[in-house]
């Protein structure tokens, strides 16, 4: 479909994952109102395999830490593989698992601890689709 240097072209795509449908609705319905063309998972095995198969059509992930089966961090070592410079938004309710200087050496792009205000996240955004496509 679209390359990176049509980015600015389009609505960015965003994949959200998280355990908690509640969360992914709601962004889902934020994100939208926004622009953006969301998808969402809340299941990080699931969306690590459609990211396999459309990596080039993702823009940015918004991923919690904690979840069933692997963590926010396990998925993004993974995504990185395909995408190294993959803007990557973690979002944490457990500060001893991992923090903001934590989550900057593995290679993620933003952290939030939650809960978060939806003008901060949309700043995050804002700020890391800005970085991948200038």
């Amino acid at each position: 479909m679209d390359n990176f240097s049509q980015q600015q072209q389009h609505p960015a795509n965003i994949m959200v994952v998280d355990d908690e449908e509640s969360i992914t609705l709601f962004l889902a319905a934020l994100l939208g109102s926004r622009g953006y063309q969301v998808i969402t998972f809340n299941d990080p095995a699931t969306a690590l395999h459609h990211f396999e198969n459309k990596f080039e059509a993702v823009d940015l992930v918004i991923s919690d830490q904690t979840m069933p089966g692997m963590t926010g961090t396990e998925m993004a070592a993974q995504m990185f593989i395909l995408r190294p410079t993959l803007p990557f938004l973690l979002c944490t309710g457990y500060s001893d698992a991992i923090d903001k200087a934590r989550a900057q050496a593995l290679g993620l792009g933003g952290f939030l601890h939650k809960p978060y205000k939806s003008k901060e996240l949309l700043a995050i955004m804002q700020t890391l689709l800005t970085k991948t496509s200038g």
